[in-house]
């Protein structure tokens, strides 16, 4: 019973061994994600294929909203375009989940902002004032559902 402990005993510590150098040769995993296709965060984004056959990527960011213009979904480091179309007006906060879309032949940018704290989000719209230029200048916001009383992140 001595030499199979002895020999059961010599088996671990090699497995051992071994292991422990396995794991020092093993280079470590990452510890964070990088983003493959686009370098800032933004929370929320939107993209939009529209008939031209370019995408539209829209995105709150630097307190304001944002929009790409790309020929391929995935890489957004160098985009064809991109302009920051809208920024939040004083008194406002909380820009968030812009999203772009055509309509009847309009551009439209919904998202939600708010007056104050969080619970004033509401859904807001602005709309193209040229309507073959997503990346042109827009309208002043305009509340959307002004009637509406209720906290909003989404215009579903």
């Amino acid at each position: 019973m001595g030499f199979k402990l002895y020999i059961q005993s010599g088996l671990t510590l090699l497995a051992l061994t071994i292991a422990t150098v396995q794991s020092q040769s093993t280079p470590a995993p990452h510890l964070y994600f990088e983003n493959p296709i686009v370098d800032h965060t933004s929370a929320d984004p939107y993209i939009y294929l529209h008939t031209d056959g370019f995408y539209y990527y829209v995105i709150s960011m630097d307190d304001g909203i944002t929009v790409l213009k790309n020929d391929i979904l995935t890489n957004w480091r160098d985009p064809v375009a991109s302009r920051k179309v809208y920024s939040v007006p004083q008194g406002n906060a909380n820009l968030w989940a812009p999203e772009i879309h055509h309509i009847n032949g309009e551009w439209y940018i919904y998202f939600t902002m708010g007056t104050g704290p969080i619970p004033t989000q509401r859904m807001w719209v602005i709309q193209a004032l040229n309507s073959s230029d997503p990346l042109g200048n827009y309208t002043d916001a305009t509340r959307y559902g002004e009637l509406i009383k209720k906290y909003f992140i989404s215009y579903r």
